[in-house]
């Protein structure tokens, strides 16, 4: 049985190295008890149950974590010496628990996900500060707090006189490409 948990132990490690190498690439075809739970809020606590008990199995995500850590808990096992049916159930359930608690957390993070996209003209109005000179006919650079966070934006000006850095600034347009089209704060604005 050792050598049954060193190759799950050895493939499952492989298989991790694999996906911490991937950058981010998250799509393993798993299967999803409710695939409209997360868009319509109607995940109800049987449906998790169900998604934690039932299909981690259709995941890759869940068999690397069965693999690695159900390998490793039967290799420490048998070698400290403990019965070939403990070893097993301790090498399964040390594997079931990791692979679904991998699955469910990456199903939880992919429910909870924020969106860093803004619409167009969400910055529109907004008060900047400078972080590089802007000028008539040269792109600058503004920093704008929207929704508790904080965004850089290329900008240019149509004003005679250059934006400085730590000037104040009024985004009045977004331009399709992105670029923040800005003008002078008014003293005292």
């Amino acid at each position: 049985m050792l050598t049954l948990y060193l190759v799950a132990l050895v493939a499952g490690g492989l298989l991790l190295v694999v996906s911490l190498l991937s950058f981010g690439e998250t799509d393993d075809g798993e299967v999803d008890a409710d695939p409209d739970a997360h868009e319509s809020g109607l995940a109800h606590a049987s449906d998790v149950a169900l998604a934690l008990l039932v299909f981690p199995v259709a995941s890759l995500r869940f068999w690397t974590f069965f693999l690695a850590f159900g390998g490793l808990a039967g290799t420490l096992t048998t070698l400290a010496g403990v019965g070939v049916a403990s070893a097993a159930l301790t090498a399964g359930l040390v594997g079931y628990a990791a692979g679904a608690a991998a699955t469910g957390v990456v199903r939880w993070l992919a429910r909870t996900q924020v969106s860093s996209t803004l619409a167009r003209d969400a910055c529109v109005g907004a008060t900047a500060v400078v972080v590089l000179p802007v000028a008539r006919g040269t792109l600058g650079r503004v920093r704008v707090r929207l929704d508790e966070q904080m965004l850089d934006l290329d900008a240019m000006t149509d004003d005679e006189r250059e934006l400085a850095v730590g000037h104040a600034a009024v985004v009045y347009e977004m331009r399709d490409d992105g670029v923040a089209l800005v003008t002078a704060a008014r003293e005292g604005a």
